[in-house]
C-alpha cells in the first residue's frame, strides 16, 4: 500500500506569556483508522516534561542541543497508529516550569500498523551559533518508504522560518512570534514520496542563525502489500487424491483452496492440502487464494 500524506496541524501556547506550563494539541482532520499521527512537541528551556506519555501513543525521544542550559531547544517526539476517533483534540502535555511551546502533528496512510518506522533518530544542535540544523544519518531499507523531518528553535527574534531540507516538502512552519531570545518556531517536512535506500542525512536551515536548536527524522514504513500465494503444485498420490502444496503469501494468515471453482477448504492454515475422495481418471483444476 502506497504512503500518502493525510494532513498537518500546529498548536502553539505561551506566546504573549512565558508563564504557561501546559499545551493541548490540535490534531489534523481526517484522521482514519490505521493513520500514523506523529507529533513533535518543541519548547523553550530544558524543563523535561512532567506529563505521562498519552494513552495510545508510543513515546520515541527526547532531544535537547547541547551546551545552553538552562535556555535549551527542546523537543518530545511521539507517534500513535490512529483508531479512527481521534477528533482534531489531542493530548495536553506539561512541563514543572513554565515555558513556551510550538507542537505539530501529522498523519500519514499506508504506513505499516506494526512497524510504522524503519528507523528514526534526532539530535541537538552544538555551538557555535549556525542557520543549519543536521538530524543524524539514518538508513532506510524500504524503497516504498517516505521520509519526514522536525527541527526546533529558539532564541532569535521574530520573524523567523525555516527551510525544509533539499528534496522535502514543508508542511508546517511556525513561528511563535514572541521578540525577544525566548521566542520558538518549528518546522514539519517530508519528501512527498518514495525515498531511495540507504543512508541519508537530512539538514533543515533557519533564517535566522541560532545555537539552540534541534532536528529529527525518520523513515515511514509502508504497509505491505497484499499478495497472492505463488508456486502452487498438484500431485497425485492415489487415483482418489490430489496432494496441492504452495508458497507462502506475505503477510497472509491463512488459504483458501478452489476445486473446478468450488470452494473445498477454507482459511487452511499451512500451505499445503491433501484433496481426497476425488473420481478416478477425472481431471480437475485448482486455485489457491490468500486470506489476511
Amino acid at each position: 500500500m502506497a504512503i500518502s500524506f493525510v494532513g498537518a496541524a500546529a498548536s502553539t501556547a505561551g506566546a504573549v506569556t512565558i508563564a504557561t506550563s501546559t499545551s493541548a494539541v490540535t490534531l489534523p482532520s481526517g484522521l482514519a483508522s490505521g493513520d500514523l499521527l506523529i507529533i513533535a512537541v518543541h519548547r523553550t528551556h530544558d524543563y523535561p516534561l512532567t506529563s505521562a506519555t498519552p494513552t495510545g501513543y508510543t513515546f520515541l525521544r527526547n532531544i535537547i542541543d547541547a551546551g545552553t542550559t538552562p535556555n535549551a531547544a527542546q523537543s518530545d517526539i511521539y507517534y500513535k497508529v490512529c483508531t479512527g476517533s481521534e477528533g482534531t483534540s489531542g493530548p495536553t502535555f506539561t512541563t514543572a516550569t513554565a515555558t513556551r511551546w510550538v507542537v505539530h502533528a501529522a498523519a500519514y496512510r499506508g504506513a505499516s500498523t506494526t512497524t510504522p518506522l524503519t528507523a528514526e533518530s534526532g539530535q541537538g544542535h552544538t555551538t557555535p551559533s549556525s542557520t543549519t540544523h543536521d538530524a543524524p544519518t539514518i538508513t532506510n531499507s524500504n524503497s516504498a518508504g517516505w521520509a519526514v523531518y522536525a527541527g526546533g528553535a529558539r532564541g532569535t527574534a521574530s520573524p523567523v522560518s525555516w527551510t525544509p531540507p533539499i528534496g522535502m516538502t514543508e508542511r508546517l512552519d511556525t513561528d511563535l512570534a514572541v521578540a525577544n531570545t525566548s521566542n520558538v518556531w518549528a518546522t514539519w517536512a517530508d519528501s512527498a514520496g518514495t525515498v531511495a535506500t540507504g543512508s541519508a542525512t537530512y539538514s533543515g536551515t533557519t533564517s535566522g542563525a541560532t545555537p539552540t536548536a534541534t532536528a529529527w527524522a525518520a523513515f515511514i514504513n509502508p504497509q505491505p502489500v497484499f499478495g497472492p500465494p505463488t508456486g502452487l503444485t498438484a500431485n497425485p498420490v492415489s487415483s482418489t487424491e490430489i496432494d496441492l502444496s504452495w508458497d507462502a503469501a506475505y503477510t497472509a494468515t491463512g488459504y483458501d483452496v478452489e476445486r473446478d471453482g468450488v470452494l473445498v477448504a477454507t482459511n487452511v492454515a499451512t500451505t499445503s492440502y491433501s484433496d481426497t475422495s476425488l473420481t478416478p481418471n477425472t481431471l480437475y483444476s485448482y486455485r489457491v487464494r490468500s486470506v489476511q
